[in-house]
């Protein structure tokens, strides 16, 4: 458990939820004393990495507070599990399935839900162990359903209606389209907009890591708001310039080219992201925008120069 502590944080949620199975099931003390000593034991090891990771706090700013879909998707889980809790389970021992499922199931996105008016953390992907208390609570009905000795057509039927429902989301997962932005579609698109000796901006800063799988796709533009890059400062978007320093970087080109959120996104609102936005609003204006999988690739050009024929080409990409 220590371990897997050390390789995520959050999976001390899973060691709550075994605390509280331990709970309801009314196991003898020595397994709670055992219980203790292994919380005690985390506690002290996962200290340090708690203490220095609450100041790398900033890599995880992007995360909004959740939307609809993810509170409808996580409470419809939560539902069926429940559901397939209440019927009887024949399951010798002394913990019961759901004592073991429903909180593993529960408790970690719970706790991430509830910390989000503190700090928005809730990413389902964070908490993924908890599918395996619905999976058992599913495996349970699943159970229950063929015991009940339906005709070998109805057990089909059913069968194919749980593929069909299935296989689409299934499928959805596994394109680029799924994903939350499409680096490799950033890359080209930044490539392709871009000349020799252009600008470039990250709006905001954090989105620096999107381009750096692929670097020679800014191997001719200066990055100009970037004093330290990624790996001399170890950190992973580079440290950027004070906010009074950025506007004169960016009036020393003519043509920029900005690398942003898609419309409507939660953007980081700081002194360095506002000097970007307010100089660009001032002294350039928008020649073309590419729209790819999570970001918008944006031309812009000083307010005196005329876009060329090639950056108005680029609104039709």
């Amino acid at each position: 458990m220590l371990l897997a502590c050390l390789l995520h944080e959050f999976a001390v949620f899973a060691l709550a939820a075994h605390g509280i199975t331990l709970l309801v099931s009314g196991v003898p003390r020595p397994a709670l004393r055992a219980w203790s000593v292994t919380v005690a034991c985390i506690v002290v090891g996962l200290l340090p990495l708690a203490i220095r990771s609450s100041g790398e706090s900033g890599q995880v700013s992007w995360i909004a507070w959740p939307d609809p879909m993810q509170f409808l998707g996580f409470l419809a889980m939560v539902t069926v599990g429940m559901r397939c809790a209440r019927r009887p389970m024949n399951v010798r021992g002394a913990i019961q399935l759901p004592a073991l499922a429903l909180p593993i199931l529960v408790l970690p996105g719970l706790l991430l839900l509830l910390l989000s008016p503190v700090k928005p953390l809730f990413v389902d992907r964070y908490v993924l162990y908890s599918s395996i208390g619905f999976a058992l609570l599913l495996g349970a009905g699943i159970d229950r359903f063929h015991r009940r000795q339906l005709s070998s057509r109805t057990s089909w039927v059913v069968a194919l209606a749980v593929l069909a429902a299935l296989l689409p989301p299934s499928l959805y997962l596994r394109t680029p389209q799924s994903r939350h932005d499409d680096v490799i579609a950033i890359g080209n698109a930044v490539r392709h907009a871009a000349r020799p000796g252009d600008g470039l901006l990250y709006l905001p800063g954090r989105h620096r890591v999107w381009t750096g799988a692929t670097p020679e796709d800014t191997r001719f533009l200066t990055d100009l708001a970037l004093v330290q890059d990624p790996t001399s400062s170890n950190t992973l978007a580079g440290i950027e310039l004070p906010a009074q320093d950025i506007p004169a970087r960016i009036l020393k080109f003519s043509r920029i080219v900005a690398v942003r959120d898609p419309e409507g996104a939660h953007s980081d609102t700081n002194s360095q992201e506002e000097a970007k936005t307010r100089t660009l609003k001032r002294y350039f204006r928008e020649c073309g925008t590419t729209r790819v999988t999570g970001a918008r690739i944006t031309v812009y050009v000083r307010k005196v120069a005329l876009c060329r024929e090639d950056d108005q080409r680029l609104a039709a990409i």
